[in-house]
């Protein structure tokens, strides 16, 4: 949810000590603020276990979460599988499997053209202009 999303933000951030004059570092994440506001995602998104991904057939997250949403179950999943973050911070699922899943279901997201890599090409793809 959009909450979710401020939430990751403002936990992410490094700490200002003055507001006024340090406005920019208030406002915006540097990279390691973003690396952690990904790994935060992770406790509030549902991932498929690694046995879900065989029994569908899937190789790959990105795959999975497709074919959930070729078949209209995506809703029923994520209501199936809901993630409190406060058990997914204390004894939730491996940080490594998680992380994994989030960004590969994000590259497949990206990929339009299919070649497993997002490029200049997937952008042009996706605004429509060539």
């Amino acid at each position: 949810t959009k909450r979710e999303a401020h939430l990751c933000f403002a936990w992410s951030q490094t700490m200002v000590t003055d507001e006024i004059r340090r406005r920019e570092k208030l406002t915006h994440a540097r990279f390691e603020d973003f690396l952690e506001a990904l790994a935060r995602i992770t406790t509030f998104k549902a991932f498929p276990t690694d046995n879900e991904l065989e029994a569908k057939g899937c190789r790959t997250c990105g795959e999975f979460f497709h074919l959930l949403v070729k078949e209209g179950s995506l809703k029923s999943f994520n209501a199936s599988h809901a993630v409190d973050w406060r058990e997914e911070q204390e004894e939730g699922r491996p940080i490594e499997d998680v992380l994994d899943k989030l960004l590969d279901t994000v590259v497949t997201r990206l990929d339009h053209d299919g070649s497993k890599t997002v490029d200049a090409k997937d952008f042009k793809l996706a605004s429509g202009h060539d």
